[in-house]
């Protein structure tokens, strides 16, 4: 039986690799439970088996595809799915991603979008669009609809909606920054303007150093260098003091970040547009060069 099943595991694999489909292809047993419908892009009937199936899923649109076995029906998804040992449908049913990536650099040909790093790897947002990437999304601030004001838990394992405003996690940006990393970090003002800054090292420590920042290498067309004033300080949140400072600046400025005294760049701070303070989401002197405190539209972090 164990045999059987293997057999046709590799014979589907095999038939999706002659289809045109990179290398990388895997199993996984079950998709992200919540808004799955939200995903589907068409269902095809009547199809013989998996590889048949694979076949639609060949548009750019389509990361992911399942194929049940009681109906022989094909379902083609626009999101690549969560892998879990814990099957919750039925088991007539396969779930296949279109491709499994170590990194964003290996989607190269792919639009932006939600996937999958490695077997064990964080699922992550890839931006394709940006110049000079792919880039790795670890932050996003858009609509203020997800609250930063969280505890070293939230901030480790990570927080809000990928596909909106998020914090990809302080174990994940560990991970991810084992060896260093390009960061770009992109601001709009509430004028419209837009700003960027760049650092040719970026790396974060693991739990163990408080997830420590290394940063440094600054360039870009933002006048200030905003990380600077973080850099070689360890991670605190307002649950969790490593600023090494008479002020508590995690639950002062509401936030979690590589905090001294207290930030500089403060890209997890309160999302508000009619307040400048210490405590709002902003970059230092951005727009205007001779106003420290002026309030963010939106923020967005990245590495490659």
């Amino acid at each position: 039986m164990k045999l059987s099943i293997l057999a046709l595991v590799f014979s589907t694999i095999e038939a999706l690799t002659m289809v045109g489909f990179p290398q990388l292809i895997k199993r996984v047993f079950r998709v992200a439970p919540a808004d799955q419908s939200l995903y589907k892009l068409n269902s095809y009937f009547r199809i013989s088996n998996h590889a048949i199936c694979a076949k639609y899923c060949k548009t750019e649109p389509c990361l992911a595809f399942s194929y049940t076995i009681d109906n022989s029906t094909c379902e083609t998804y626009s999101r690549v799915f969560e892998e879990s040992t814990h099957a919750e449908n039925s088991q007539s049913t396969s779930y296949f991603n279109k491709v499994v990536i170590n990194s964003c650099a290996d989607l190269i040909g792919y639009s932006s979008g939600v996937y999958k790093l490695g077997k064990d790897g964080p699922i992550v947002y890839c931006d394709m669009d940006t110049e000079a990437g792919p880039w790795t999304v670890i932050q996003t601030r858009t609509k203020g609809d997800v609250d930063f004001f969280r505890p070293w838990s939230d901030y480790k394992n990570g927080f809000g909606d990928l596909h909106g405003d998020f914090w990809l996690g302080n174990d994940n940006l560990h991970l991810l920054t084992n060896v260093s990393k390009i960061l770009r970090v992109e601001v709009v003002a509430l004028t419209g303007e837009r700003g960027y800054a760049e650092y040719s090292n970026f790396q974060v420590a693991d739990e163990s150093q408080n997830y420590k920042l290394l940063v440094n290498g600054f360039s870009g067309n933002v006048s200030y260098d905003g990380m600077a004033y973080s850099n070689n300080f360890q991670f605190s949140t307002p649950d969790r003091d490593n600023n090494n400072n008479s002020i508590d600046c995690g639950q002062y400025a509401q936030s979690g970040w590589w905090h001294y005294r207290c930030v500089h760049a403060h890209l997890n701070g309160i999302f508000r547009k009619s307040i400048a303070d210490n405590q709002v989401m902003r970059w230092s002197y951005f727009p205007d060069p001779s106003v420290k405190y002026q309030p963010l539209k939106t923020t967005k972090m990245m590495i490659r």
